[in-house]
């Protein structure tokens, strides 16, 4: 869409984006308001800054998420780097 390359980045950049929405049980960027798939396209990828983390989130879950919805592609962790963040470590 801004005529770059994407890459497996991309899907940690979907991570974050799903924490938020399981957190929240809507999609970040009030998407369900939007109509025009296409706009909300737009919007996202003229974005400036990352779509807010809820504040109830645990801060080993917030941390995630703020790392995946790095706006830059090239400073999000690799998904091996990320399954290694001690939230994932966590005894259920």
């Amino acid at each position: 869409l801004r005529g770059q390359q994407y890459g497996r980045s991309c899907d940690v950049w979907s991570v974050g984006c799903a924490i938020i929405e399981m957190a929240c049980a809507k999609p970040p960027w009030n998407a369900e308001k939007h109509s025009n798939h296409l706009a909300l396209i737009f919007k996202i990828a003229s974005a400036t800054t990352a779509p807010s983390i809820p504040s109830h989130l645990s801060p080993g879950l917030r941390d995630v998420a703020l790392r995946c919805l790095e706006l830059q592609p090239q400073d999000r962790p690799p998904s091996r780097e990320l399954l290694k963040h001690p939230v994932f470590r966590t005894t259920w």
